[in-house]
């Protein structure tokens, strides 16, 4: 069993927190809260960034395998 970050899953949460702020204020027709909502959409980038620093620390044991396995994911959902 991996041993998960207790660092890494308080950022995301708080990301998670901050996109739902973001959806929230910008149903305010406040101009202020709207400012609010477009600061708190960091927490996309947020995500992105923990995802490409877990998906770049992981460790590949057959390059080969997991090529193809990437192609299947990616392209079969496009012909689909």
């Amino acid at each position: 069993m991996k041993k998960k970050n207790v660092q890494i899953q308080i950022v995301r949460i708080c990301a998670m927190i901050m996109i739902v702020l973001c959806h929230f204020a910008n149903n305010f027709n406040n101009y202020h809260i709207k400012m609010l909502g477009q600061f708190f959409n960091v927490g996309v980038y947020i995500f992105l960034f923990i995802s490409g620093y877990l998906y770049g620390n992981k460790k590949i044991k057959n390059f080969r395998k997991w090529f193809f396995d990437r192609i299947k994911k990616l392209l079969l959902p496009i012909y689909i």
